[in-house]
């Protein structure tokens, strides 16, 4: 029998980046460790797995979860320096900048430096 361990075993990919990807895509662990496998052998896939990682960001920042932003942040600065950026894309979760509301208040995050730090107004 495969396990999910066998499946990690098959990707570059950290089984954080594994669970990001489930999250993301709403998919058991072990399909989401199949998405990895294929991501990562795409010249583009590198940048469709961090673009998740932000996503899920964004979500935590709007549900103001500090802990999940800075895990988050920490996984996309992982996944840089593991599977180097393409052209295009942000350089960390604070580079992407949230439109419209942020929060049940609608009030305004201001994200600084690699989203160690948030800051709510």
């Amino acid at each position: 029998m495969i396990t999910i361990q066998d499946c990690l075993g098959l990707t570059d990919a950290t089984p954080d980046e594994v669970v990001v990807i489930a999250c993301h895509e709403h998919l058991p662990p072990i399909l989401a460790a199949s998405k990895a496998y294929a991501l990562l052998g795409d010249p583009s896939g590198a940048a469709a797995m961090r673009r998740m990682i932000l996503d899920e960001y964004c979500r935590a920042v709007l549900r103001r979860d500090r802990a999940r932003c800075e895990r988050l942040a920490a996984l996309f600065q992982t996944s840089l320096e593991a599977h180097p950026a393409a052209g295009g894309e942000p350089a960390s979760p604070g580079a992407v900048q949230l439109e419209g509301r942020t929060g049940p208040r609608h009030g305004r995050s201001a994200v600084h430096k690699g989203a160690r730090s948030i800051a709510w107004h």
